[in-house]
Order: structure tokens, then C-alpha cells, then sequence
């Protein structure tokens, strides 16, 4: 989005899949940012919400596998 068009599931779920890097980006450059506020609003929150409990389920699933 920023060209006018407003982000929905798809991209919120990208987002959402990313937010480990971009908030590490975040804090070295202050323009990054982890959410995009042209979302289409429940939708985009919905696709950025399973996003983040993908990778924390991947992480957990895989993290926590080690004996």
C-alpha cells in the first residue's frame, strides 16, 4: 500500500509474518514500521494476528523440540 490502495488479510498476514524482523528494524530505523495503518481494519488485524501466531507456533513447535 501508499499508493492509494488499502491493506487487507493478505497483506496483514505478511505483516504479520514479519513482525519479528521489522520490529528489530524498527528500533535501528525510526521509519519502519511493524503495522500498516492503510488497512481495510478488522480483516487486515485478523490476517496480522494469525501472521504472529504462526511464527510463535513455528517457534514454539520447533524451539521446544530439543532433548
Amino acid at each position: 500500500p501508499g499508493n492509494g490502495s488499502v491493506a487487507g488479510l493478505g497483506m496483514g498476514f505478511w505483516h504479520g509474518l514479519i513482525s519479528p524482523i521489522t520490529l528489530i528494524m524498527s528500533f535501528l530505523n525510526p521509519v519502519t514500521q511493524m503495522y500498516e495503518v492503510h488497512n481495510n481494519g478488522a480483516m487486515y488485524n485478523l490476517g496480522f494476528l494469525f501472521g504472529v501466531a504462526l511464527v510463535f507456533l513455528l517457534l514454539g513447535f520447533f524451539g521446544g523440540r530439543r532433548r
